[in-house]
């Protein structure tokens, strides 16, 4: 992500003139620097391992990079690494500064891949390659001439004109980002960004070359910039050779170019008007293949109206309506808890409401006494300590779902805060509802944890601390058996995603279909005896079955887009879940469940991740 801010310039250019970082910290906390051959390293305490990583991983990209683009950086390069719960990156070529945070992103518009690496190695192309477009020094990030008239004049003139440090568009920048990271970082073109443009291209919806060159529309739009930029530079790289990408970023630092597309069409020889049409010829080619061989679709019906981040559908304990998260007529942040009531009595276009505002992500609900648990940072509770940063750390809440007809007056609140300042980012109840598992964030790790549900005795039950190596990186969703003995995680370890079952009375972990394919969102079936969730073995996301007692696993679903998040009614004949189409996330309901595949078992069904615990901790504060 590249951007420029002046508030951020004024820090980072203090760091470029050596001033201490600890002078612009304003909660006084302690701030600590490494330096290496080529890089200069800020960090708090907790993150000193990852400051250390950060500094290796720069020194072995520094002469890559070099002999790429053949650059040689004035300086050393700064980076800040912010201990976000959310994870963040950007770069600010002017200041040779970037800053990341070690903590996984969890966006439902890309892939999962190892975090660290990958914000490493995009950040610093963003500095190497934007640095190599320059047309002057970057302490002259644009000349600015100016005519202006007496303001007494009769017939004023006014005339301002900036000649800037660099022209790239944003798809070309973000592009070569995320290509060098996919050669040398953790990105690749996984199933998720084919999924994004599949759609787009096979419903003539990819976004015109014109948008390419701006971050505009809706939210998902910004994204969409992205996955058409790593796909067109990926696309010139492939046909034309790297080095063209290389020398159109030469071209571009010239004095006198002052159009981007002249650039193109120096280098390549034909327009960028051209290019693009001949990339978008070749996407319709290879995604017409790709769908006529899936045969006939199985989704089922879409029941959402709105929104393009429509996610987690559950049905409601009585199975009367399907509850699900959505941005409606919003952005992405400014997501809720909607509802489709399966009444046949409502009007279908009454059959949609807004439930609860406070939740916006992963919840889950008890089916025996109707609560609901999500996490949320909201809370003035859930705000460290000024020697801690003094930022909101998501804590978990549990409420009642909201009745038929709410109750009017102001004092009915339901809602209680069950942990503070814990960093939990999701939990799920037990059978009984007396029990939650929680998902607690500890630096650039993710842990398994069971407590009860006032939130004062949790224990810290997976993965052992002792063994670094199951290192779980991020936890995204977790849902707990109807018996009560397993609960079953959606995580990414360093390099896959993954489902693991935790056994609560062996305390085994064990891998479902230990593959290097994407395997998430599960869910168990209401006896237990089968697990749903969503996979990209085909190359496009679909919802499986898989049975414990044969090993065996079937598909559900055959979609053009991605399937997720499935859940299922108490008879195992509806499916409820997540599809991408053409207008985002929507809601889709298979009123009836046929098998669409039978796959064979295969060794990697369920695989022991690590020895059986003797002990279990308290979890730290």
């Amino acid at each position: 992500m590249k951007k420029h801010c002046h508030l951020f310039a004024i820090l980072i250019f203090a760091f470029s003139l050596n001033i201490p970082a600890a002078s612009f910290n304003a909660f006084r906390m302690p701030i600590y620097t490494i330096e290496s051959n080529h890089f200069i390293i800020h960090y708090t305490e907790e993150l000193k391992p990852v400051a250390q990583r950060t500094a290796n991983i720069l020194e072995e990209l520094y002469s890559i990079y070099r002999d790429t683009y053949d650059l040689t950086l004035p300086e050393k390069t700064d980076v800040l690494i912010a201990n976000d719960v959310g994870g963040n990156g950007w770069a600010m070529d002017i200041a040779n500064t970037f800053l990341l945070s070690p903590n996984a992103f969890d966006f439902n518009l890309r892939g999962t891949h190892n975090w660290l690496r990958d914000v490493i190695t995009h950040e610093y192309a963003h500095i190497v390659s934007i640095t190599a477009s320059h047309k002057m020094s970057s302490v002259i990030p644009y000349f600015q001439f100016g005519l202006f008239s007496h303001p007494n004049e009769s017939e004023r003139v006014e005339g301002l004109h900036i000649y800037p440090l660099e022209i790239l568009p944003p798809w070309f920048f973000e592009g070569i980002a995320q290509y060098e990271s996919s050669r040398f970082g953790s990105d690749r073109w996984d199933s998720h960004r084919d999924m994004i443009v599949r759609t787009l291209t096979l419903s003539g919806m990819l976004l015109p070359y014109d948008h390419m060159y701006v971050f505009a529309g809706r939210g998902d739009d910004y994204e969409k910039t992205y996955n058409h930029g790593f796909s067109l530079v990926k696309y010139i790289a492939e046909t034309r050779g790297y080095d063209k990408i290389v020398s159109i970023l030469r071209e571009s630092s010239r004095f006198g170019r002052v159009n981007f597309d002249r650039s193109i069409k120096k280098v390549l020889g034909i327009s960028a008007r051209d290019l693009y049409d001949e990339w978008k010829q070749s996407l319709e080619k290879k995604y017409t293949k790709q769908i006529e061989s899936i045969g006939k679709q199985v989704f089922g019906e879409k029941i959402n109206t709105k929104g393009y981040d429509n996610y987690w559908p559950r049905f409601s304990p009585d199975e009367s309506k399907i509850y699900f998260i959505s941005n409606n007529d919003y952005e992405y942040s400014l997501r809720s808890l909607y509802s489709y009531t399966l009444a046949d009595t409502v009007e279908e276009d009454k059959r949609i409401k807004r439930e609860m505002g406070s939740v916006k992500s992963f919840y889950s609900i008890c089916d025996t006494n109707g609560l609901i648990a999500f996490s949320s940072v909201k809370s003035r509770k859930s705000t460290l300590p000024m020697n801690r940063g003094a930022s909101r750390v998501p804590d978990i809440f549990i409420d009642t779902l909201p009745p038929e007809e709410k109750k009017f007056g102001l004092f009915h609140k339901t809602e209680r805060q069950i942990t503070e300042k814990q960093g939990m980012m999701a939990a799920t109840f037990s059978p009984q509802g007396d029990m939650l598992a929680y998902v607690r964030y500890n630096n650039e790790k993710n842990c398994l944890c069971i407590g009860d549900t006032t939130g004062k005795n949790i224990t810290y039950i997976y993965p052992d601390p002792g063994r670094p190596e199951l290192k779980i990186q991020k936890i995204f969703s977790l849902d707990w058996s109807p018996d009560g003995h397993s609960i079953a995680v959606s995580y990414i370890d360093d390099t896959d995603r993954k489902i693991g079952i935790y056994d609560t009375a062996s305390h085994e972990f064990n891998v479902v279909c230990d593959t290097r394919h994407d395997e998430r969102d599960p869910r168990f079936s209401h006896d237990g005896k089968t697990l749903y969730f969503s996979s990209d073995r085909t190359g496009i996301y679909n919802i499986y079955r898989y049975t414990f007692e044969t090993q065996s696993l079937q598909r559900i679903t055959n979609v053009s887009g991605g399937a997720f998040a499935p859940d299922i009614s108490q008879d195992e004949t509806k499916l409820v879940y997540a599809n991408y189409d053409k207008d985002g996330y929507g809601i889709y309901l298979i009123d009836s469940i046929e098998i669409v595949e039978k796959l064979s078992p295969d060794s990697g069904m369920l695989t022991d991740r690590a020895p059986v615990r003797d002990t279990l901790q308290d979890v730290p504060t």
